[in-house]
């Protein structure tokens, strides 16, 4: 579920926002009976994660973490998550796995991994390639997530 928190600023709009998804979260998670992930979308959304948790949007009972967008600081977001023991996971970015070079990707993927390996609730994510990336290069972002995406 991606709910672009971070498009809004948070001041004004941190009590319907919460408000909202919360009652969306809880209902998603009575109906299906298992832990809900969001997608976050670009760089404001490290400002709503603290308020989220604190208002019980994430966290137990609530959302159990989310997808990053490549736009988000991958060490912010992997920090923030393991101050709340919440799930994340942080793609390289889709423009570099389209225009590589193949070494670039490999690095990229290993240099997050570096990072979030060592929290039991990390884990590598997938971009959203464009049409245009030429398939050695998702080859190579596959291979990669593969080498260094294990613990």
């Amino acid at each position: 579920l991606c709910i672009y928190s971070g498009l809004l600023p948070t001041k004004g709009n941190e009590d319907w926002v919460t408000e909202h998804w919360g009652k969306v979260c809880r209902t998603i998670a009575q109906e299906s009976g298992v832990p809900c992930i969001y997608g976050y979308a670009l760089k404001k959304t490290t400002e709503w994660v603290p308020i989220m948790y604190d208002r019980g949007v994430l966290g137990p009972g609530g959302f159990a973490g989310g997808l990053a967008d490549i736009e988000i600081p991958y060490k912010e977001m992997i920090d923030l998550h393991r101050e709340r023991d919440l799930y994340i996971s942080n793609p390289p970015s889709d423009k570099l796995v389209l225009d590589g070079p193949i070494s670039a990707i490999d690095e990229a993927v290993k240099a997050i991994c570096d990072y979030g390996m060592s929290y039991p609730k990390f884990a590598i994510g997938f971009p959203v390639p464009d049409y245009h990336t030429p398939p050695a290069h998702i080859d190579a972002l596959v291979a990669a997530m593969k080498k260094y995406g294990r613990s």
